[in-house]
């Protein structure tokens, strides 16, 4: 796993390198689109689909090598679902009391979250035939959450008794402090495969949370979250 001085050195490198003239090399920007699923890890969520757009500037390495640096901002929407969980009932009272037992909302979380998400990868075009071409690329993605619209469905309660309220283990809590965002960015790996056929192209892409999700705008995770996302894309060259 990367540490983050490394991947800000890295950062720094490739923006410097996109910063040169191209001269003889190949350059060029892209448009895509496209659709993505995302994974929870470690944690009993379900997926969820979403989508994502964005642009990419690819520009190559070396004269004549088929080797290219591939810089992508993506618009991306992605969540899952989270079953049957319990928080405290407000931010002032953690219970509500109902004939001698202590009343405790549950529900399901719906988890959207809008990221805005900055792949940086090496590329490596190898060409099958005339006008199409297989490509390989992997690297690092910076992940920064924008938005977040998450909201609680299918809401219930369940009945504690004093012992029992002593020992229940929420698994989330409210945020009291209404001003109180989380920081929820961090760099993940990334890994592309797809096909190129003269200006069009049809990627895969896979990023590798390996940075945690543990606060929402109103709700704070006792365990931290990390989700993957999946991504299937068509991208078209300008």
């Amino acid at each position: 796993m990367f540490r983050r001085r490394n991947v800000l050195r890295i950062f720094i490198v490739l923006l410097i390198n996109f910063s040169f003239p191209t001269y003889n090399l190949d350059a060029g920007w892209a448009i895509k689109g496209g659709f993505n699923t995302s994974f929870p890890n470690g944690s009993k969520g379900e997926s969820r689909q979403g989508i994502t757009l964005g642009m990419n500037y690819t520009r190559q390495i070396i004269e004549k090598w088929p080797l290219y640096l591939s810089c992508d901002l993506l618009y991306s929407e992605w969540g899952a679902l989270y079953r049957d969980k319990t928080w405290p009932a407000n931010s002032t009272e953690n219970f509500i009391w109902v004939n001698n037992m202590y009343e405790v909302p549950t529900g399901d979380l719906l988890m959207k979250m809008i990221f805005l998400e900055i792949p940086i990868r090496a590329m490596w075009l190898y060409p099958i035939k005339k006008h199409l071409s297989l490509k390989i690329s992997g690297g690092v993605a910076y992940s920064l959450a924008i938005m977040d619209k998450s909201k609680t469905i299918n809401r219930d309660h369940i009945l504690l008794n004093e012992e029992e309220k002593v020992y229940h283990q929420f698994d989330y809590l409210l945020i009291e402090d209404p001003d109180f965002r989380g920081e929820n960015t961090g760099w993940d790996m990334v890994y592309v495969v797809g096909v190129e056929w003269e200006r069009v192209s049809l990627e895969m892409i896979y990023i590798q949370a390996t940075h945690s999700l543990k606060v929402l705008d109103t709700f704070q995770f006792i365990e931290e979250i990390k989700m993957s996302t999946f991504h299937l894309m068509i991208a078209v060259n300008l």
